[in-house]
């Protein structure tokens, strides 16, 4: 059942007035001739998603399509997809392919979606897709409409109009908090580039500064515990605060100190490839804008996880990265994992362990499924979630997260527990990570306590790049990355098998992988399972 919020609620009631016949009518007024000023672009494009876009292949949000025609009317796709597709980021791949074809092509779609879209529709306009569809045009203006063009604009810009003060309207009903910002961003775009709307600027900095205070934490870390929604929303600020200065405005202060408190923190949450740890919904990411983003957030050097829900082991050529915090809260929480105390391990530039990730694509089913404790790796008592989800997505029976703690003089061993797992009160998991000094060496103890009876599963996810087998005493496994090195995982008081996996956070859709289970049944009121991760050319001491 759709959980309907007091944002959600008034939303559902305006669309009755924004779906009427007069409505579009009201959204009118002064349109100027042209921009007050011209935005540029300032992220990696992809010239090859340009080029296949000339073609017609629109490959967005984890799913391609075919419409060489007409996308604004292809039957049948995802609606991430559309999204996608309405909110015209993808604009700058045309322009990166180059040459007069990409630009005809852009404001050949631009032009045909003029005529197809340009009323209130559900999705095209919904305020999250609009606010990103009125940044990417602005952007693409000077692009789709140069000096010589500008008599074909006038179309262009009186949508903008519209669009802009239709999102006026919106963006106080928009319930998901992410959502409010991508809203935010567009109308401050919006203010700073289209006359009309200059005087409106200082109202939508003022409500990002208040959305900025509730949705960041003082550790720098988003609420949703996602490390893509961090570089989103560090992405968002820092677009904006570029603007303003090209613009020749201040940036305010709350932008520019928030963007120093999330830099740090994204950057913890990266493995030796620079692509993201794959925590709450996360893939990898693409590591050229990652690496953007950070270069240009102005925080740099520093690595801060610890005291926002996650913990960092490294040593050699090894890191580890941990799940130690809460569930996301209430508000956040709709695209939240049960992947508590999960870890991931990579070796340089190769991930070894890692949890299986996030596809945009597939149903509600595929989407549930890679959300549940069994698609992370961590521990799972009888087929039960860490937390339970409803119907809605959200999360119901939540676990609390306990105190983490690092032992010893090198912080290297990291002790952290769950308790009330799944909402059930009593029923705890805690587990001990200790890497050696040389990172040859990941020793790890797993403690279920209060589950007597219940079967319990400890799963490691490979990589697709990682081939594993079991050893002739099947007490072990033997894993091989591509560079030829090899890992050896042993374990004990519990049976160790290999099953298949998939993995999800990737470039390259789904793919097939591996992974190592260790299951038993809890006896008594406690159980222990020791497992130790060992370099097999070092063998690495645990200490």
């Amino acid at each position: 059942m759709l959980r309907l919020t007091a944002r959600r609620l008034a939303y559902l009631a305006a669309t009755a007035w924004f779906n009427g016949l007069f409505y579009r009518r009201t959204l009118g007024g002064r349109v100027a001739r042209g921009l007050g000023f011209a935005p540029r672009s300032r992220w990696p494009a992809d010239p090859d998603r340009g080029a296949a876009l000339l073609g017609g292949a629109f490959d967005l949000a984890g799913h391609r399509e075919e419409c060489p025609a007409d996308p604004w009317r292809a039957a049948g796709t995802p609606e991430r997809w559309r999204a996608a597709l309405h909110g015209f980021a993808w604009l700058e791949d045309l322009r990166a392919a180059g040459g007069a074809e990409a630009r005809d092509r852009a404001r050949a779609l631009v032009t045909l979606w003029l005529e197809r879209e340009d009323r209130w529709r559900p999705l095209s306009w919904r305020p999250d897709v609009l606010g990103l569809r009125l940044a990417s045009w602005l952007i693409a203006a000077d692009y789709l409409f140069p000096p010589d063009a500008l008599v074909d604009a006038r179309p262009f810009l009186r949508s903008l109009a519209r669009q802009a003060n239709h999102l006026r309207r919106a963006v106080r009903l928009i319930d998901r908090p992410h959502d409010r910002l991508t809203a935010l961003r567009g109308l401050i775009y919006g203010a700073v580039c289209l006359p009309e709307q200059v005087t409106l600027l200082p109202r939508w900095l003022e409500r990002l500064a208040v959305e900025l205070a509730r949705q960041i934490g003082e550790d720098g870390g988003h609420l949703s515990r996602s490390p893509a929604v961090q570089l989103a929303v560090l992405q968002q600020l820092i677009d904006i605060g570029m603007l303003l200065e090209d613009a020749g405005r201040d940036v305010p202060p709350p932008i520019v100190d928030t963007i120093l408190r999330m830099a740090p923190l994204l950057r913890g949450l990266l493995h030796g490839d620079g692509g993201l740890a794959q925590f709450n919904g996360s893939g990898e990411g693409d590591a050229r804008l990652i690496a953007a983003v950070l270069r240009r957030s102005g925080a740099v050097g520093r690595q801060a996880v610890d005291g926002a829900g996650f913990a960092r082991l490294a040593a050699g050529r090894t890191l580890v990265l941990v799940d130690v915090g809460p569930p996301p809260p209430p508000g956040f929480d709709d695209a939240a994992h049960a992947g508590a105390l999960s870890f991931e391990m990579s070796e340089g530039g190769r991930r070894l362990i890692v949890n299986c990730g996030a596809a945009e694509s597939g149903g509600a089913e595929w989407r549930l499924a890679q959300r549940r404790t069994g698609a992370h790796s961590t521990a799972s008592f009888g087929g039960v979630d860490s937390a339970l989800f409803r119907r809605d997505g959200t999360l119901g029976g939540r676990p609390r997260a306990l105190p983490a703690e690092r032992q010893g003089r090198s912080g290297r061993h990291l002790e952290a527990g769950l308790a009330d797992y799944g909402g059930r009160p009593g029923l705890e998991h805690r587990r001990q990570l200790r890497l050696s000094a040389s990172g040859d060496a990941l020793g790890g103890t797993d403690m279920l306590i209060g589950a007597a009876g219940p079967a319990f599963d400890i799963r490691f996810h490979l990589h697709p790049s990682v081939e594993a087998r079991l050893a002739a005493d099947a007490a072990s496994a033997i894993l091989r990355l591509e560079d030829g090195g090899a890992w050896r995982l042993a374990a004990g008081g519990a049976e160790l098998g290999l099953e298949e996996s998939v993995y999800l956070g990737g470039h390259g859709g789904v793919r097939r992988s591996a992974q190592i289970v260790l299951g038993g049944k809890a006896v008594g009121g406690e159980s222990r399972i020791d497992w130790t991760l060992t370099r097999s050319a070092a063998g690495g001491q645990i200490c």
